[in-house]
């Protein structure tokens, strides 16, 4: 990336975009904030290998030390059938012994002109509720709505044999026949599973993520270290459904990060996600969505409502967009959308 911004230090503060040697140090970021620390691998892929090259990022720096930081992923949307670059902005972090000193607004304000000068028109994020009244008051963010988390119940009494007795009778909400359809554990390519995206998108009016090739072949990569699971539904050779998804041990929770087809291959699809998280003993499989279409689904397959994520957003330009990014009936959001996976 050769934009760059000008700077200037706040005492021994310095904000500036982020550079592939600053990965170190962000891990580092990563592990006081979130306990978690992710292997460097993980960071490249998310901040410099994106389908569009390197994702415009701001952090600031305390001598070596890195204190804040927030990014925005680089994302190509289809607002009313038009494709239009925005940002989705994720990882907006501050080391807990320097809290308080205004960084997020600071940093937040430069990656919006950062992500500007990269071509992107406007931003969307799913802040926590500590970030989301700042920004309202602070970042012109609009709160759009909430998107609610699906979820559906399985050993959540443990791994016990009474908890599975539980979860194998709670099977019952998802029925055992596959529709006629031929279901396998491992991924299409990217172009089959992007052309079934596009035959089942709703386009007039519409809010979206572009789920093209270069989208899947990034989003799901090797690279981002979450080891995500296929299961991809055939009527003879024929792709007819898609579902992503993952395990994480350490919460014995499976998140559901993609469900693509018609009603009658998503159903199948389903059927055999359930069967695969009870065999793995999973307490619950997470899914986030406001697709009516995707909830009507998963509600017959034993899903409940649950409180989700904030929605917001911000335009970055002055012209009109294809479609109003501030309705929340526009707008068309699932799993892999929301940047927790």
């Amino acid at each position: 990336m050769n934009i760059q911004i000008v700077s200037k230090p706040s005492r021994n503060f310095v904000f500036r975009p982020i550079k592939e040697s600053d990965v170190p140090a962000l891990v580092s970021l990563y592990e006081q904030c979130f306990k978690d620390r992710p292997s460097e691998k993980y960071i490249r892929w998310r901040y410099f290998k994106t389908q569009t090259g390197t994702s415009p990022a701001m952090l600031a720096f305390d001598n070596d030390i890195c204190v804040a930081s927030i990014m925005m992923w680089p994302i190509r949307m289809m607002l009313d059938r038009k494709e239009v670059m925005a940002g989705e902005g994720a990882d907006v972090m501050t080391h807990p012994d320097y809290r308080g000193r205004g960084h997020f607004v600071s940093l937040a304000e430069m990656c919006h002109d950062l992500a500007t000068r990269c071509g992107s028109e406007f931003f969307f994020a799913f802040p926590n509720d500590i970030s989301l009244p700042i920004a309202l008051r602070r970042l012109n963010w609009d709160h759009v709505c909430d998107i609610p988390r699906w979820v559906r119940p399985l050993w959540v009494l443990g791994t016990s044999p009474l908890s599975g007795l539980a979860a194998l009778t709670s099977l019952v909400w998802s029925s055992s026949s596959t529709n006629g359809l031929r279901l396998v554990a491992e991924a299409p390519g990217p172009d089959v599973t992007a052309a079934l995206a596009a035959r089942r998108e709703e386009t007039r009016g519409t809010c979206r993520v572009k789920r093209g090739r270069e989208w899947f072949a990034w989003r799901y990569h090797a690279d981002s270290d979450k080891d995500y699971r296929w299961i991809a539904a055939y009527d003879g050779s024929e792709l007819k459904g898609v579902g992503v998804w993952r395990f994480d041990p350490t919460t014995r929770r499976v998140f559901l990060c993609e469900l693509i087809g018609n009603p009658r291959s998503i159903s199948a699809v389903l059927d055999g996600i359930v069967r695969a998280a009870y065999r793995l003993k999973a307490r619950t499989i997470d899914f986030p969505t406001n697709d009516l279409a995707l909830i009507s689904l998963l509600k017959s397959k034993g899903f409940m409502k649950r409180p989700g994520h904030h929605f917001v957003v911000r335009s970055f330009t002055s012209k009109l967009l294809p479609a109003n990014i501030h309705w929340s009936k526009a707008w068309r959001i699932y799993g892999g959308d929301i940047d927790y996976f």
